[in-house]
């Protein structure tokens, strides 16, 4: 109901005021101490909200949604660098660890999935990821600079966007697009390394797909992954 979207968004602008409003008491906090100016500062969260988006209300991993995905991440360095500068490079969650890490001067070990970023993102230089892959439960989505796709882990409930489109999830491309939906799907699947748990397919058997989502079948990406360990 209209009633409720619209108390929903009024009182999540009241948490963004409050939080706003306790942030700053932490900034000034830091300053009077003086530790401003020797501790790099990063303000991020691990997911937003649709609030009404595309009809639906509150977090989700299918169908994904930029409002709920594409999260800010601010950095304040204490020597300045980067200041008034914004980057769109593609960064994971895991990417934090990897730089919080470089920051301290601590070596990076060779198994961490995260990488460092700072320095391409404050020098526009090359991205350090061509894609991101994020997991919900028995769902993943993958994201690069031109497509989003969406669908459960035994690869069906298939969601395909062009992100080069004007309104990019207005409509469903996966089956004129069936060659970046495969490719993509296989991204996620190498970025599982390990392989996908029993248990996440078996609950990806039982999930509803949504609603416009192709028939598209990408469970034989799986099986040859399976064949091939």
């Amino acid at each position: 109901p209209e009633q409720l979207i619209n108390r929903t968004r009024a009182n999540y602008s009241g948490l963004v005021t409050m939080c706003d409003r306790w942030f700053g008491h932490f900034y000034e906090t830091m300053r009077s101490l003086g530790l401003l100016e020797n501790t790099v500062l990063i303000v991020t969260t691990d997911h937003g909200h649709s609030i009404g988006d595309r009809g639906y209300l509150g977090k989700q991993g299918y169908p994904s949604a930029p409002e709920v995905y594409e999260i800010p991440v601010f950095i304040r360095h204490p020597e300045g660098i980067g200041a008034g500068k914004r980057s769109d490079l593609l960064i994971q969650h895991v990417d934090l660890s990897a730089q919080i890490l470089q920051f301290a001067g601590v070596p990076l070990s060779e198994d961490l999935d995260g990488k460092c970023f700072f320095d391409q993102a404050v020098n526009n230089d090359q991205p350090i990821r061509e894609h991101v892959t994020i997991a919900w439960g028995p769902n993943i989505t993958v994201i690069d600079d031109n497509w989003w796709l969406n669908c459960k882990v035994n690869g069906s409930g298939v969601l395909l966007y062009d992100l080069n489109a004007s309104d990019p999830f207005e409509k469903n491309v996966a089956d004129e697009h069936r060659d970046v939906a495969e490719r993509m799907f296989k991204l996620a699947l190498d970025d599982a390394k390990g392989g996908v748990p029993d248990y996440l397919i078996e609950m990806a058997g039982t999930e509803e797909d949504v609603p416009g989502c192709s028939e598209l079948a990408l469970g034989n990406l799986l099986n040859d992954i399976g064949d091939k360990k």
